[in-house]
């Protein structure tokens, strides 16, 4: 839940407190005891969002701080920390900002450090994400400010606004002992700063799209969605051979607009999509929206890399296939593996699946809500699955009686969603094809009135036996009388 503290919060919390301040100052409603910034201000999720206030046209609202005592005051050495800094969310507003400070004199009073030097920032730093870092060099003092002086007083003076925003918002303000110090930890939250998370970002680095973070993109690293995302125009390829993951971050939509192949997973690249959402428009396309094929083009067999796309706790939503190939097509070598994967609300043509397999390799493990159509003789590979709705499966109604399912013999993880086939578990552990054919007792005729059974493997298991024993046998294919029969 997010922690929102108006100014009478804040001042009754710095009224409470008299300790020495020190910096970093981030303002989380506990840690800023002492600073003041008007009637209208709030802290929120650590940063401060001051309102300011209009006179003859212009805007004003200052940032400042005075100490309660000489125990809340701020030790400062200007040998160590030459500069000050102050972070905005996005950019100060337009105007002026002048810096004021003041210290504890012998006697203790308050005296002024004149400095015409920092009436304007000496320098400023953009980070990745788009802020601003303005700072102040501290050991340019006009007084001849060396040494420690204790601060008890400071002013960041942000007048004569005369554009929207008026307002401002801050992160924090600290003090570094060289400019090189600001560019090398800035970041208040480390590494994952959500203020200079940009649409998309590669560890520190930011990029306004997909695409421009696919086109950096090296083997090892991950590309992080913190905005959600629009394919639309060129279709996004994933071609460079590397080994990379896509994940969601602060945001975890990816809206398809085309009615067109949209995402190409080729040339040998294996790509990890994890925690994304692809969402369609639900108008129908006379094309695939994914593919997944190809390997990295080596002419020796044996140094070919086939691509592959790992998808993990991914959605694919509202799309809307004419093509026999489905929504989402692994082929000429191409091959997924998903887990946790769910394809709903989506339009396919009758008696083909939302995933088209037209080479062996694709596996599936964990929890999917999904529809495979297997082309020809393809197996599909199952691992660990723990879904509770089964997998429903298509093929050519011609397949011949064999396995289409490698790695498990449990049949309540998947169901035939072709005509007149079924499936049956083997001693292999796997899954294989059949054609439908009658079941038990009611497949023999009336006038038989002995049966013999046999097994697959030729072994006689009923000789000359009444067909009400066939029900009492294993669940499984027999031959009876020379018919084939199953046993539920």
């Amino acid at each position: 839940m997010k922690k929102i503290y108006t100014l009478a919060a804040m001042m009754l919390a710095c009224a409470s407190m008299a300790m020495a301040s020190s910096f970093p100052v981030v303002f989380n409603g506990s840690d800023n005891a002492g600073w003041t910034y008007g009637d209208n201000a709030s802290i929120e999720n650590g940063h401060l969002t001051v309102q300011m206030t209009e006179t003859s046209g212009k805007y004003r609202q200052d940032l400042s701080f005075s100490a309660t005592d000489a125990a809340a005051d701020y030790s400062v050495n200007t040998a160590e920390y030459s500069y000050i800094a102050i972070k905005f969310i996005g950019k100060r507003p337009n105007g002026s900002m002048k810096l004021e400070v003041g210290y504890r004199n012998e006697t203790g009073g308050n005296t002024w450090l004149a400095n015409n030097n920092w009436n304007s920032p000496t320098g400023s730093v953009t980070t990745p994400g788009g802020n601003t870092i303005h700072y102040y060099q501290l050991s340019k003092d006009e007084s001849g400010w060396t040494g420690t002086l204790s601060i008890d007083k400071i002013n960041f003076k942000i007048a004569d606004c005369t554009q929207a925003p008026y307002e401002y918002t801050v992160d924090w303000i600290n003090i570094y002992a060289s400019v090189d110090a600001i560019d090398a930890s800035w970041k208040d939250d480390g590494d994952s700063d959500k203020d200079e998370n940009l649409p998309v970002m590669i560890d520190n680095t930011g990029y306004s799209s997909l695409a421009d973070a696919v086109a950096a993109v090296q083997t090892g690293e991950t590309i992080t969605i913190n905005k959600d995302q629009t394919l639309s125009g060129n279709r996004l390829e994933l071609a460079n051979g590397l080994e990379f993951t896509i994940k969601a971050g602060d945001a975890s939509v990816i809206n398809i607009t085309e009615k067109k192949l949209m995402l190409l997973c080729k040339a040998g690249t294996h790509a990890t999509i994890d925690g994304i959402t692809f969402a369609g428009t639900g108008e129908v396309s006379e094309g695939t929206f994914f593919e997944v094929s190809g390997n990295n083009g080596a002419t020796d067999d044996a140094d070919k890399v086939y691509s592959h796309m790992t998808l993990t706790n991914c959605t694919f939503s509202n799309f809307n296939s004419s093509n026999t190939q489905g929504i989402y097509c692994n082929k000429n070598g191409g091959s997924s593996t998903f887990e946790g994967v769910t394809f709903e609300n989506n339009t396919v043509t009758t008696n083909n699946g939302e995933v088209f397999c037209g080479t062996n390799g694709t596996t599936v493990t964990g929890n999917n809500a999904m529809s495979f159509y297997l082309q020809g003789k393809i197996v599909l590979k199952a691992q660990s699955l723990t879904n509770t709705t089964p997998i429903v499966l298509y093929v050519d109604t011609e397949r011949a009686e064999g396995t289409i399912v490698e790695g498990t013999s449990d049949t309540s993880k998947f169901s035939m969603g072709t005509p007149d086939k079924s499936l049956v578990a083997d001693a292999d552990n796997n899954l294989i094809i059949v054609k439908n054919i009658p079941s038990g007792v009611e497949a023999v005729s009336g006038n038989e009135t002995a049966v013999n059974v046999f097994n697959l493997q030729g072994i006689r298991v009923i000789a000359n036996g009444d067909a009400s024993m066939i029900k009492n046998l294993p669940a499984g294919i027999y031959i009876v009388n020379g018919k084939k029969v199953m046993v539920k």
